[in-house]
């Protein structure tokens, strides 16, 4: 499959990194009042499969006693040495509540790679030897970098990202991060 790289950068680049950096810090923001409310230490999140991320749970650093999980509206999500995740339990009022303000928080959710495709308008797939190419970007170091599948095969044709990010060689794409 053969792919497309570009390169932004100058005052369009510092723009859309700034933006990303707010949203960013936006569901940054949502998450810590949110974990404060409820008193939990942090959420749990699972990457979607073309790209993004969903927050499923919280986390905790304790153990909540069996007893207190159907007041705090919650059921065992998962356990690790770092602490214990947590479900809401859809069974009680407050666990309805914790799905409310998850649900609330995914509004909010910010992924890297997707904020920036569909801001340049390059989300595109391409399917190939039974695997699925999709568009991704990142920024590094104030540059915008884009890599964009190509169908050689169909009639659809790829997007273009903005006039203002160049097409480069893979290696100069690589160079950009530090590769």
């Amino acid at each position: 499959m053969q792919s497309k790289f570009y390169i932004g950068e100058g005052d369009e680049a510092a723009k859309l990194i700034a933006s990303l950096d707010q949203a960013l810090a936006s569901f940054s923001k949502a998450r810590e009042e949110t974990c404060s409310v409820f008193g939990f230490d942090g959420v749990l999140s699972r990457e979607l499969p073309l790209g993004g991320v969903t927050v499923v749970g919280f986390w905790t650093k304790d153990d909540i006693e069996v007893g207190q999980r159907t007041s705090r509206g919650v059921l065992p999500q998962s356990m690790s040495g770092d602490g214990h995740g947590w479900r809401p339990d859809m069974r009680t009022k407050t666990g309805k509540i914790l799905k409310a303000a998850l649900t609330e928080l995914n509004d909010k959710t910010v992924d890297y790679s997707v904020y920036l495709t569909r801001s340049l308008g390059i989300g595109f797939h391409a399917a190939f030897n039974g695997r699925l190419y999709i568009s991704v970007a990142g920024a590094v170091g104030g540059k915008v970098l884009a890599k964009v599948p190509q169908r050689d095969y169909s009639d659809t044709t790829a997007p273009t990202p903005p006039q203002w990010m160049r097409e480069v060689k893979e290696s100069e794409f690589l160079a950009a991060q530090g590769r």
